[in-house]
Order: C-alpha cells, then sequence, then structure tokens
C-alpha cells in the first residue's frame, strides 16, 4: 500500500490543504474555506473516511503488503 500525502498553502487567501492518496487514487482532502463557513458536514467531510482507511492499512499490513508512505509539499495549483 503506498500512501501519499499532499499538502499546501495559499498565501493569497490564507487557506491550507491536505490530500491523502492510497494506490494512486485521492482518498481523501481537506481543503479550507471560509473559516466561519467550515464544518465537518461540508469542508471536512472525508474525515469520516479515516477509519475504513485504517482499517484497509490495517489489512494491507496482516496480508504482508509493504506500507510506503510519502509526504510532499506541492503548489496550490496541484490540489
Amino acid at each position: 500500500m503506498k500512501i501519499v500525502e499532499r499538502s499546501s498553502y495559499d498565501d493569497r487567501d490564507c487557506r491550507a490543504a491536505l490530500v491523502i492518496e492510497v494506490d494512486g487514487e485521492d482518498e481523501v482532502s481537506f481543503i479550507e474555506g471560509e473559516s466561519e463557513d467550515a464544518s465537518l458536514n461540508r469542508d471536512y467531510s472525508d474525515c469520516h473516511s479515516i477509519v475504513d482507511l485504517m482499517k484497509r492499512a490495517y489489512e494491507a499490513g496482516k496480508a504482508g503488503e509493504e506500507l510506503v508512505i510519502e509526504r510532499e509539499n506541492v503548489p496550490w495549483s496541484e490540489i
């Protein structure tokens, strides 16, 4: 299982973003919007997938699959 964590910060709008990719597919993303409107059901709704991703990683490890984790800071345009 390969996990890539991509993070970015938009200096112009003072927003941060975090995208987690698993085996080449975007799985969860947390991208700040308007701070007064941010909620778990809007900007951070992917947080509800975290436990499922943990289970997938656990099962992959149990099956002997190697876990590779990469972290990247990328330009805002790549998020």
